[in-house]
């Protein structure tokens, strides 16, 4: 929530919620808002789906999840932790009917 708020995007009472399994097993409810722009590094992009967690949860860090990589080509060098991201023309969406 503290976050959310940082970047204007704070969930109101009308902003759709969402189940989310934590790594735990867990299952919360979160509110699905769209932040005007998110920029990592060099790179930014407008109108991002973000689900915010409840304040009651212990601080979480940020993650980026498909509804920003979407719009890159990436990888993740899990020896060193490294993002490494190429920006493509328009995101890949999947046809009418796959996921």
């Amino acid at each position: 929530f503290k976050m959310a708020a940082e970047i204007g995007a704070s969930p109101k009472a009308a902003d759709p919620e969402v189940t989310l399994v934590l790594a735990d097993g867990r299952e919360i409810l979160a509110k699905l808002v769209t932040v005007t722009s998110i920029r990592v590094g060099k790179f930014t992009v407008e109108k991002v789906e973000c689900a915010v967690m409840p304040e009651n949860l212990p601080e979480s860090a940020p993650s980026l999840g498909m509804s920003f990589l979407k719009n890159f080509s990436f990888k993740i060098d899990s020896d060193t932790s490294k993002l490494t991201m190429t920006k493509i023309d328009s995101p890949t969406t999947p046809m009418k009917g796959q996921k």
